[in-house]
C-alpha cells in the first residue's frame, strides 16, 4: 500500500523543502546555530500528545468549574474525535517516515498526517475559538486568532526541520 500511496504525495517539492532546512551536502546537519534543534524541539513538544491533552484537560476543568459544562464537553468531544480521526487516516494510509535527511528526532507511528501539526490545530484553533465570545473587538479576536495560528505553523515547521514529516504531511 505505501509503494502506491506514497508517490501520490511525495513531491519534489517535499524534498526541495526539507533539503532547504539542511547544510547543502550534509543532510545529516540541520541549518542554524547549535542551539536551534535543541529549541526547535521544544517548539514541537507543544504540539505532543501529552501537552495538548494537559491544555484540553486544564481547559475543560477551568471551563467546569466556571459552570459553562456544555463548553467543556465541546472542548474534550472535538479533541478527542479530532485525535481519533488523525490516528485512522495514520492507520489506512500508513505512510513511512522521510528518509532524506537524519531524523533530530525518533518517532514510531506513521508519518501521514503530521500528529502534532493535526492535533495543535484542532486543539488551539478550538480553544482561540472558545475565546472569541469573551474577547471583544476585531484585533483582539484577531490576535487570539493569529497568535493560534503561528503557535500551529512553528510546530507544523518544526517537524519539517526536525526530519520526522514531509511538509505534505503537515500541509494535509
Amino acid at each position: 500500500r505505501e509503494r502506491v500511496i506514497a508517490p501520490l504525495f511525495e513531491s519534489q517539492t517535499d524534498h526541495a523543502i526539507m533539503l532547504a532546512m539542511r547544510v547543502p551536502g550534509h543532510p545529516e546537519q540541520p541549518l542554524g546555530p547549535h542551539w536551534l534543534p535543541s529549541a526547535v524541539r521544544d517548539v514541537t513538544a507543544l504540539g505532543s500528545s501529552t501537552i495538548l491533552t494537559m491544555v484540553v484537560l486544564v481547559t475543560a476543568a477551568f471551563l467546569a468549574l466556571k459552570g459553562r459544562f456544555r463548553s467543556a464537553a465541546l472542548v474534550v468531544a472535538a479533541t478527542t474525535l479530532g485525535a481519533l480521526a488523525v490516528t485512522l487516516v495514520k492507520v489506512l494510509i500508513a505512510r513511512s517516515r522521510p528518509d532524506l535527511v537524519q531524523q533530530l528526532m525518533q518517532e514510531a507511528s506513521s508519518s501521514f498526517p503530521s500528529g502534532h501539526a493535526a492535533n495543535s490545530a484542532i486543539v488551539y484553533l478550538t480553544l482561540a475559538a472558545l475565546l472569541f465570545p469573551v474577547v471583544r473587538g476585531w484585533r483582539m479576536r484577531g490576535f487570539v486568532l493569529a497568535v493560534a495560528m503561528l503557535l500551529v505553523g512553528l510546530i507544523g515547521i518544526s517537524r519539517v526541520y526536525l526530519g520526522v514529516h514531509w511538509p505534505s504531511d503537515v500541509l494535509a
